[in-house]
């Protein structure tokens, strides 16, 4: 049976009978890979089962991003369960599906990209589109635009410094005015694109690069700061944590590596810790809250000792700004003064007050006290006040079509501003709400934004993978 299908490259309508394992699109010479669940079953001699019906091709879209969501979670064995209840066929073409996905669509600049499932034909030079990923945003003409105005920009200043200043140059004062010109046009044409996409922050620094050196990152994902000067960056599988000199920020230097020093023997794995002001670190590890001296790594006592009365798993950490520290246990938000006495506890946290089954909670605390949760398997975000009473549900999940700005997609981190300004990292960026839990802004990381944490300075600092991110945010 001839169904009607639309070319990912050029929306141009196509026929297929049914059988075949690609297509050809003869409008913009693009070869389609045709998944396993639309085509029919060969025929045979024995009567065969009513054919299920072909699903759509948002359908399609939608659980190859589920997919996705569950590859970056490390859970393949789901991930690979899902194909196959979705798109039929065996057990180990479902696994080599879901390591393509992972290969091909998890890179480490975090972008989604359009390939091939299958090789390309030696003879067939053009792109290959995989039906199951809908197609990319096209933000070409924006960004035309905003070069054209930093153009214009770069031009005036150059008319203004050579046009009009060029008979009082001399040959000494030229390298220092060349030197004020490039910062200024720097700063000048940063400005103008920030202006431009509306961008609630400003990129400061970028450092850091794959590898297993001093400043060298494999995978980087849990990142805390005591506001002293010094920045703390995890490995999520080695244990390793390295320490930042970070004073240069603010200026748009690169932080400056210290030392490093190593938890468990090359078996701790961790996405989330939190340093308080006198560079104590705080790691959730096998149930237990450890506590280290951030600077040396030398071990310190552990909060708190080990009991049941909480749980037998402990989740994140997070710490205000009194020196109190916040901590989840089996779905339980726990508060610890500084001397470790428990002064506030909100059982099941998040379940008790929105429902559903969450496995995952990321927590941060603003100036005043306020407890914000992330429920990472659901994709949540509430809000509790600093007497563990629920205030409200800021934000939910967004599945299929309904991508509406405001909701989250894998979700993995949270932290809050100095204006009380909440930030959410998802797959498609960095969500800004405000107080109140309103929506304001979402802007774009070169990779997928693992752990956020915001400075006294409201610099936002973002571990991903192999490199951190220095944002200045707006007031």
């Amino acid at each position: 049976m001839l169904q009607r299908l639309h070319c990912p490259a050029c929306n141009a309508p196509l026929e297929y009978d049914g059988k075949a394992t690609s297509l050809h699109c003869p409008y913009c010479d693009t070869q389609i890979v045709v998944p396993p669940g639309w085509r029919e079953a060969p025929a045979s001699d024995t009567p065969a089962l009513p054919a299920a019906e072909a699903p759509a091709a948002l359908d399609v879209a939608q659980v190859t991003q589920q997919m996705l969501d569950l590859i970056r979670r490390n859970n393949k064995i789901a991930a690979i369960k899902l194909y196959h209840e979705n798109f039929g066929g065996t057990l180990q073409a479902a696994k080599m599906a879901v390591e393509t996905l992972e290969r091909e669509h998890l890179p480490s600049s975090g972008q989604m990209q359009a390939t091939a499932v299958s090789p390309t034909p030696p003879s067939y030079r053009g792109t290959v589109y995989d039906l199951h990923q809908p197609t990319r945003r096209r933000t070409g003409c924006l960004f035309l635009v905003m070069l054209l105005l930093v153009a214009a920009i770069i031009g005036s200043v150059l008319f203004a410094i050579f046009g009009v200043q060029q008979t009082t140059l001399t040959i000494s004062d030229s390298g220092q005015a060349s030197q004020q010109l490039f910062s200024e046009l720097s700063q000048q044409a940063q400005n103008a694109v920030a202006s431009l996409s509306d961008a609630p922050v400003t990129q400061l620094a970028r450092f850091g690069a794959e590898g297993i050196g001093p400043g060298k990152f494999e995978d980087a994902r849990a990142i805390a700061l005591d506001n002293a000067g010094h920045l703390f960056v995890g490995e999520y599988t080695s244990g390793r944590i390295q320490v930042f000199d970070i004073t240069g920020v603010p200026q748009g230097k690169p932080g400056t590596f210290l030392t490093l020093w190593q938890v468990g023997e090359g078996d701790f794995y961790t996405d989330q810790f939190a340093a308080n002001r006198n560079s104590s670190l705080y790691l959730p590890y096998r149930g237990d809250l450890l506590q280290y001296d951030g600077l040396t790594g030398a071990r310190q006592a552990a909060l708190p000792p080990p009991t049941d009365a909480f749980g037998s798993y402990q989740d994140s950490v997070a710490v205000g700004a009194d020196g109190a520290v916040y901590a989840v246990w089996g779905g339980d938000i726990v508060r610890f003064d500084a001397d470790g006495a428990v002064t506030l506890r909100i059982e099941n946290a998040i379940e008790a007050n929105i429902g559903g089954l969450e496995t995952t909670t990321a927590i941060a605390v603003d100036g005043l006290g306020n407890i914000y949760a992330l429920g990472e398997s659901q994709d949540v975000l509430v809000k509790f006040g600093s007497d563990g009473r629920f205030i409200d549900r800021i934000a939910g999940p967004s599945r299929g079509a309904d991508e509406a700005p405001a909701r989250l997609r894998a979700a993995g981190a949270v932290a809050v501003d100095s204006q009380g300004r909440v930030y959410v990292a998802d797959i498609f960026g960095i969500k800004v709400y405000d107080s109140d839990g309103q929506f304001l802004h979402t802007f774009d990381t070169p990779s997928y934004p693992f752990g956020i944490v915001i400075s006294d300075e409201d610099i936002l600092y973002v571990a991903a993978r192999t490199e951190i991110l220095a944002y200045q945010i707006r007031p």
